[in-house]
């Protein structure tokens, strides 16, 4: 049992239950629990119950909402990653080499590298395309979704 439902349990104990309030922010994870005692005693408490906490909690008070499932996020088939050209002078280096980009590729990366990329570090544009990557123009490199640049 978490230390949510414990603390939720305690506050239970301590109220009339006809008097007790709950109300939930930032997620019904903060939660503040009003409760006022038998002796007309009312106090507040601010605390951070956790998710189990906050959905036993709404088994027995209809006004709180359980926590919403987290985002899903975007997919890798979805992204892509640029590899513009490096532009500083007597920089050799490229942000990603061939077997990089084959791991991505495998992983359902799009991979845009910029036309002769990789030509300071002695990698060929071939060896990019054998990889899977594609080769494209400076503007559709710097487009992608993620950028991989040398720093």
């Amino acid at each position: 049992m978490s230390r949510g439902i414990l603390r939720l349990q305690q506050y239970k104990r301590l109220c009339d239950i006809n008097a007790f309030s709950f109300r939930c922010s930032l997620g019904n994870l903060l939660c503040s629990v009003k409760c006022s005692k038998p002796q007309n005693r009312t106090f507040l408490t601010t605390t951070y119950l956790g998710k189990e906490a906050v959905r036993e909690a709404a088994k027995d008070n209809p006004q709180v909402k359980p926590p919403e499932p987290p985002p899903k996020g975007i997919p890798y088939s979805k992204l892509t990653v640029g590899v513009p050209k490096e532009s500083w002078q007597n920089e050799k280096r490229v942000a990603l080499v061939p077997p990089a980009v084959e791991v991505l590729v495998k992983k359902g990366f799009t991979v845009h590298i910029e036309e002769d990329a990789g030509i300071e570090a002695k990698i060929r544009n071939a060896d990019f395309e054998k990889s899977g990557a594609k080769i494209v123009n400076t503007e559709s490199a710097f487009n992608s979704g993620i950028l991989n640049k040398c720093s």
